[in-house]
C-alpha cells in the first residue's frame, strides 16, 4: 500500500505544481495570466516531468522509509526499480499530456469563464497499456536480492531461533539463505513478479472483480530437492541415524546383552557392529536422498502425500553374512580360549 500512496503523491504533485504556478502567474497579472499554453510552456522548458522522476521520487522514496521503519524492505535499496516502475506505467510524456489537460480546465476557472473544472486522470487506460513495460521494469536481481536480505533472512533467523532443526542437524541462517537463492534464483522471482502483474493490473483497470496471484512452486521441486539434499549433504547424517535412531531401537529391542547357543553372548556393541556393517553409510544416504524428494514434492504440491519406505529385507543377506562372521569369531574365540582336557578327564567321559 505504501507504494500506491507514494504513486498517488506524485500524481497530486504534478497537478498541485501545475496550480501553484498557475497562483504565480495570476499574482503577476501579465499578458499571459490566462493563457495555458503558456504555463505548459514554462513545465515543459523547466523539464519539469524529468524532474519528477530524478529528483523528487528519489526523495520520496526516501521520505517513505523514514516514515515506516517498521517496513520489512528497504525501500532505498530498490529506489532505482520502483522508480522505473512508477515511470513505467505513468511515463513522463503522458504525465506532460494530464498536466496540460488539467491546466486547460483549470485556468478558465481561476479567471471567471467557467464556474467549476474537472480533472479526471485515466489510470485505467495506463493499467492496462503499461503492463508490457512494467514487467521489463521488474526484471531487476536488486528486488530478489532485498527480499531475501531483509524478508526472508529475518524469517529464518526467527525460525531457527524457536525452533530446531529435525535430525539433529545444525545449520547457519546463512547456509539457509543460500540454499533458498539457489531453490529461488532471481529470474524466478521475476517470473513471479510478472505473473503478480497480469493478475493484479486487469483488476486496477476494472476489467476484472477479482484477483487471484498464484505461486509456482511445482516447478522447482527438482531444484529444491537437489539443494536440499546438497544441504544436507554437509552434515553427517548417518551418524545421527545410527547413534540416536537405530542403535536405541535395537538395544531396546534384545536388551543389553543377547545370549546365543554354545553360552555365547552378543554384547551391544556387538549389535551395533552388525547394524553398521547392514546398513552402510552410502546405503543410508539413499534412503536419506529418498526422503528428501517425497517431502519436498509433497511441500510444492507435486504430490498430496508423502511416506518412506526403507527397503530392509534388500539387506537381509548382509546381515546374515555379518551375524554368521561374529558367531565363526566368538566360537573360535571360545574354542582358543578353552582349557585343553586332560587325559584323565577324557576317560571320565565315556559312560
Amino acid at each position: 500500500m505504501i507504494i500506491v500512496r507514494r504513486v498517488i503523491a506524485v500524481l497530486l504533485a504534478i497537478v498541485f505544481i501545475a496550480l501553484f504556478v498557475t497562483s504565480l502567474v495570476v499574482s503577476q497579472v501579465n499578458g499571459t495570466v490566462g493563457n495555458p499554453d503558456f504555463i505548459a510552456k514554462q513545465l515543459r522548458d523547466a523539464d519539469i516531468y524529468t524532474w519528477l522522476y530524478d529528483d523528487l521520487a528519489p526523495a520520496a522514496i526516501e521520505e517513505a522509509q523514514k516514515d515506516n521503519q517498521d517496513l520489512e524492505i528497504d525501500l532505498t535499496k530498490i529506489s532505482p526499480d520502483l522508480i522505473a516502475v512508477v515511470r513505467a506505467l505513468l511515463p513522463p510524456e503522458w504525465l506532460r499530456e494530464q498536466t496540460e489537460k488539467s491546466l486547460d480546465q483549470a485556468i478558465p476557472y481561476f479567471f471567471g469563464r467557467e464556474d467549476h473544472f474537472e480533472i479526471v486522470i485515466p489510470l485505467k487506460e495506463r493499467f492496462r497499456a503499461s503492463i508490457p513495460a512494467v514487467k521489463a521494469a521488474l526484471k531487476s536481481d536488486r528486488i530478489a536480492n532485498v527480499i531475501f536480505d531483509d524478508v526472508v533472512s529475518d524469517r529464518v533467523d526467527e525460525i531457527l531461533k524457536d525452533k530446531s532443526i529435525p535430525f539433529g542437524l545444525t545449520f547457519t541462517s546463512a547456509e539457509i539463505v543460500d540454499t533458498l537463492k539457489k531453490i529461488a534464483p532471481p529470474d524466478y522471482i521475476q517470473g513471479q513478479l510478472a505473473n503478480a502483474v497480469d493478475a493484479v493490473f486487469p483488476y486496477l483497470a476494472g476489467d476484472k472483480d477479482t484477483f487471484v496471484i498464484r505461486i509456482d512452486l511445482s516447478s522447482r521441486a527438482d531444484p529444491a530437492a537437489r539443494e536440499v539434499k546438497a544441504l544436507l549433504a554437509k552434515k553427517d547424517l548417518t551418524t545421527f541415524v545410527f547413534d540416536q535412531v537405530i542403535a536405541p531401537t535395537v538395544r531396546t529391542s534384545i536388551g543389553t546383552n543377547l545370549r546365543v547357543p554354545f553360552n555365547l553372548v552378543v554384547t551391544s556393541a556387538d549389535v551395533d557392529r552388525i547394524v553398521r556393517e547392514t546398513l552402510p553409510r552410502d546405503w543410508v544416504q539413499l534412503q536419506v536422498n529418498s526422503l528428501v524428494n517425497e517431502t519436498v514434492d509433497y511441500i510444492v504440491g507435486k504430490k498430496s502425500s508423502f511416506s518412506l519406505t526403507v527397503p530392509l529385507a534388500e539387506r537381509e543377506q548382509a546381515a546374515l553374512d555379518s551375524v554368521g562372521r561374529l558367531m565363526d569369531q566368538k566360537l573360535a574365540d571360545a574354542y582358543n580360549s578353552a582349557r585343553v582336557c586332560s587325559p584323565q578327564e577324557v576317560i571320565s567321559l565315556n559312560p
